[in-house]
């Protein structure tokens, strides 16, 4: 199984990346958008899932709607 964020590859054949630089991969996360892929080593098969962070403050003004 190999992990990277964006470009930055964090797991390699199951462990930490030997290259792996907290600092760089800290500030490739705090963009507004990051790419995550997991290579799990199984085949071809692929996927793309689109997400977004639920924050408090998301929560807090979708929950005015119930209250």
């Amino acid at each position: 199984m190999a992990i990277w964020f964006g470009p930055h590859r964090v797991a390699h054949k199951g462990a930490r990346d030997g290259t792996y630089d907290e600092a760089t991969v800290s500030a490739y996360m705090k963009a507004p958008e990051i790419t995550l892929r997991v290579a799990l080593g199984l085949g071809a098969g692929r996927d793309r899932v689109l997400t977004c962070d639920l924050t408090e403050g998301y929560i807090a003004i979708n929950a005015d709607y119930r209250s």
